[in-house]
């Protein structure tokens, strides 16, 4: 890591040419030397010159070293000097950087929820905030697998595909339902990624992963409030499409009830001044259907007039009017005149603000409900109290079961042969429409005199009579 300086390595050069250069020297002088003794005596007078200058060069040898050693003494110092300078800058670098991270994992603690497993999915280790969301215990995590926390309703499918992908060393990410020790269900986003050992192998898997639980039911609730709104306006438009069908269908309907209840009235008449066989037998098959068709022609008006109130097109004409004569009036139109025995009992000068004609709808459905579905007998009551008036009509039939949904769309007051046979069930549910509409309340109970139902209508008087 550390390299000689430039000065130290020309300083080591020099002295070893130096001392290869005493060497070669030495041995050249021992040579000569050698050469003169064998040759001539006179010799020996140059040798203390020759010794002179080899010890010289001996001494500028040593001097040169002493100096090498002490330049390689001050580098050695300085070298060392320089690699605890350098240990200590590194160790207050990992310091400074052991402390940015452990303020990075305090940080991720206190928001994220982690946990690690091994390669097979154990838990091998839980931040407290993991403990918080689920409500177990580090003791109770560690060693089993996330399925604790794994909510049932979670697909199968998805851990699959998660697994595949971490073991093909890859980042899964996704929302995930869990549900903590009490039971409740909470929602975390999972970042899981696999730890690679020296090998490049999966050795194991962390995961941080945040509570969403309040953004995903918000979420949630969004979604669901969309789709009740769709709902909504699906039903919206599906009853407008019954109503446009509606008033389409009983208006085409109308036309031939009425030629039928026209012509069987004026051949009834012919018949009558005819001298034909059988008379009395066609004379009643032409009066069931005038029946029949009046009684179609009923339920066609109240279909119409239903559509008409449902999508708020009815127009209202009120006036002030006395509710005893309504009563007669609707008797004369509905009761034959021996076939039903109607016991009635009406209080006179009871006047009401309000539509004569759809109060005579109301009250004309309930005393044909009765009819309907009674054994030949009804009884009238007409009353007042405290300003408010109450009429009730009672029928000797079976009763009502099903009390609470008898005002509901096509529901019927019999059984379900007799109303195959005697009803549509669209009567009721108008009537309390136009007693919704004006403020009435409409009941139904036991009948108290009779054995079948009582209907009870009941609502402001006046006594004020206004032409």
């Amino acid at each position: 890591m550390f390299k000689k300086p430039d000065f130290v390595k020309k300083s080591e050069i020099i002295t070893n040419l130096l001392i290869f250069a005493i060497a070669v020297v030495l041995a050249s002088e021992i040579y000569t030397l050698v050469s003169h003794i064998m040759r001539t005596e006179h010799a020996i007078s140059i040798i203390p010159f020759r010794i002179a200058v080899i010890c010289v060069i001996l001494v500028l040898a040593m001097l040169l070293r002493k100096t090498e050693i002490s330049l390689l003494r001050e580098y050695g110092a300085k070298k060392e000097q320089l690699y605890k300078t350098t240990i200590e800058d590194i160790s207050e670098k990992l310091a400074d950087e052991e402390m940015l991270l452990k303020e990075y994992k305090d940080a991720i603690d206190k928001s994220a929820i982690v946990s690690k497993t091994d390669k097979n999915g154990i838990i091998t280790y839980v931040n407290q905030r993991f403990c918080e969301v689920t409500g177990y215990s580090k003791e109770e995590l560690i060693g089993k697998t996330h399925k604790l926390v794994r909510h049932p309703d979670n697909d199968r499918r998805t851990f699959h595909t998660m697994w595949l992908k971490l073991l093909s060393k890859k980042t899964y990410h996704g929302k995930i339902q869990n549900i903590d020790k009490q039971g409740r269900t909470f929602f975390v986003e999972a970042t899981i990624t696999p730890i690679l050992d020296s090998d490049n192998e999966v050795e194991e898997f962390i995961a941080i992963m945040f509570d969403v639980t309040k953004e995903t039911l918000l979420e949630k609730s969004i979604l669901e409030k969309t789709a009740k709104e769709q709902e909504e306006s699906y039903k919206e438009e599906l009853n407008r499409a019954k109503e446009s069908f509606l008033l389409i269908f009983t208006h085409e309907l109308k036309t031939p009830l009425n030629a039928i209840i026209n012509f069987s009235s004026f051949v009834k008449k012919r018949i009558e001044k005819e001298d034909i066989e059988d008379k009395n037998r066609l004379l009643d098959l032409l009066s069931s259907v005038k029946q029949n068709g009046e009684d179609m022609l009923f339920s066609v008006t109240n279909m119409l007039d239903t559509a008409k109130l449902t999508s708020k097109k009815m127009v209202f004409a009120n006036s002030v009017f006395e509710l005893g004569m309504l009563l007669e009036d609707v008797k004369q139109k509905i009761l034959p005149p021996s076939d039903i025995k109607c016991e009635t009992n009406i209080q006179s000068d009871i006047f009401i603000k309000s539509d004569r004609l759809r109060v005579e709808q109301i009250v004309s459905n309930i005393i044909s409900n009765a009819i309907k579905y009674g054994n030949g007998e009804i009884a009238i009551t007409l009353g007042s109290a405290e300003e408010r008036f109450v009429l009730c009509i009672e029928d000797n039939g079976i009763g009502v079961k099903n009390k609470e949904s008898l005002f509901e769309l096509f529901a019927s007051s019999g059984s379900d042969t007799t109303r195959a046979s005697k009803g549509t069930g669209i009567g009721l549910y108008f009537a309390k429409m136009l007693c919704d509409e004006f403020g009435f309340e409409i009941t139904v109970s036991d009948a108290n005199k009779l054995s079948g139902a009582r209907f009870c209508v009941s609502g402001p008087t006046t006594t004020k009579v206004e032409k």
